[in-house]
């Protein structure tokens, strides 16, 4: 009986013996499955994760080999980048002299220029570096508590070229830190290509720089409508000699880059540096239907500045400054010009001509702003005095010129009735009817500043004493340029 309870027991031990190692086996695999489950997910996702910044590096190298739109590519690749490394914040500090850096963000195309104490040493340390209130602010990153910063200077050949700064409130894994810094070949060529840009765009205007790459060979000329506007300092020359070589320049960089900011936001382009003076072109090579109220704007606006730009002439020792300008519209031939090694872009044509010689022709009629006869009837929203008809220097066709006197929302009634006095005078004095012309001129109001009205005053008292020859129809004839 003993013995069969002890048999009993036994095998009831060794049943409980095996369903435990049964269930432990299961268990044991199940662990392992979910090991191998957990593994391969690993692997998965970082197979995924590998692929995506393979793919992120391509998009990146694609963008830094692009030729247009250099200016832009900093910030594309920080929007991409941005959008991988969506648990930070991205910046790129880009040196360029004198400790002095810009600023890209990825929300931005426009550098910021940062100069702050001690910034190189800070951007040129690699890995984790601390982030105080003065840096985050300088470049526009939030500051709290177990934020890291991680920096990765870029250099391009002996030379600091830059960093790219992640800000987050975790640490950078291994693999993104390493795709990092395979990244940094890829940076480089972003940055000097940036540079490259920068430095082309101060010597040719972007507008043109893309215009002319986006051709595989270079342009052929074309007929377009365009509107061309000469600027130049009055006297300039006869003062600049009393003044060193570095204030001349330094005053000209001055009114030339006020000029261009002025220029370029109404839409035109400064074509050449002329000395003290330059040509602005608008309407191409970019087309701009409304060129030629745009022209005339940015000729008031450079007017406008005048008293300004004059109290910064005094402080250089010039003590007389004016502003000349001359402007027409009408169709010009657009093109590269040039020998088989360098080569400009340019507009050529009569128009050209005409609006150099308008320019010329504000000393003798003492006024500060010229037109010819296409601009001046294509704005009727503009108010123009009409100066008659003259033929310059070296030209068989008579050109009737305008004296701008600006917008029509701006101009006083008194100058209104003046203006049409003289032309009323102008029209008999065309007709050959000088004693009607003196007659009605007399009649306004003494002004020692209207050179043009004493000048035809003149003209009508010597046709009065001696006719001009019958064929005379009006136009004046000029000797000067």
């Amino acid at each position: 009986m003993v013995i069969h309870i002890f048999l009993v027991i036994l095998i009831a031990l060794i049943v409980l013996m095996c369903v435990t190692a049964i269930i432990y086996l299961y268990y044991k695999r199940s662990l392992v499955q979910k090991a191998l489950d957990d593994a391969w997910s690993r692997m998965s996702v970082q197979s995924l994760e590998a692929e995506h910044r393979t793919q992120l590096t391509l998009r990146i190298s694609s963008i830094v080999g692009s030729n247009l739109e250099q200016q832009s590519i900093l910030p594309q690749i920080l929007d991409l980048l941005s959008r991988h490394f969506s648990y930070a914040t991205l910046r790129l500090v880009i040196y360029r002299e004198h400790d002095s850096f810009a600023l890209i963000r990825p929300e931005s195309s426009d550098d910021e220029i940062l100069e702050l104490a001690g910034l190189l040493d800070t951007v040129c340390q690699t890995g984790v570096i601390h982030l105080d209130e003065p840096l985050a602010q300088a470049l526009h990153v939030p500051v709290s508590d177990g934020r890291y910063l991680f920096n990765l200077p870029i250099v391009h050949g002996d030379r600091f070229a830059g960093s790219l700064i992640i800000s987050a409130t975790k640490d950078l894994s291994i693999p993104d830190q390493r795709f990092l810094r395979d990244l940094v070949p890829a940076l480089t060529a972003a940055l000097r290509n940036h540079s490259l840009t920068d430095r082309f765009g101060r010597a040719v205007d972007s507008r043109v720089r893309d215009y002319l790459m986006s051709y595989s060979v270079y342009p052929a000329g074309e007929i377009r409508e365009a509107g061309i506007l000469f600027v130049d300092l009055v006297g300039f020359t006869a003062q600049a000699e009393r003044l060193s070589p570095q204030s001349i320049v330094s005053f000209l960089n001055i009114f030339f880059s006020r000029c261009q900011e002025i220029i370029g936001r109404r839409g035109g382009i400064i074509n050449k540096f002329l000395g003290d003076g330059f040509m602005a072109m608008f309407g191409a090579p970019v087309s701009d239907s409304a060129f030629a109220r745009h022209l005339l704007e940015a000729a008031n606006d450079i007017l406008c500045s005048e008293p300004e730009l004059a109290q910064i002439a005094l402080s250089y020792g010039i003590e007389k400054f004016g502003i000349a300008l001359g402007a027409e519209t009408g169709q010009v031939l657009a093109g590269t010009i040039g020998s088989d090694s360098r080569l400009e872009y340019t507009l050529m044509g009569d128009v050209v001509n005409i609006a150099s010689r308008l320019e010329g022709l504000t000393r003798f009629f003492g006024v500060k702003f010229l037109v010819g006869e296409n601009l001046a009837k294509s704005e009727t929203q503009w108010y123009f005095r009409n100066l008659g008809k003259i033929r310059p220097k070296g030209k068989t066709r008579a050109l009737s010129i305008y004296e701008s006197l600006g917008p029509d929302e701006c101009i006083h009634d008194d100058l209104v009735t003046r203006t049409k006095i003289f032309e009323k005078g102008m029209l008999e004095y065309q007709n050959r009817n000088f004693e009607s012309a003196l007659f009605i001129w007399e009649t306004l109001p003494y002004d020692s500043s209207d050179q043009a009205l004493h000048w035809y005053q003149q003209q009508a008292r010597e046709y009065i004493a001696s006719p001009p020859a019958p064929s005379w129809d009006g136009t004046e004839n000029f000797r000067i340029k």
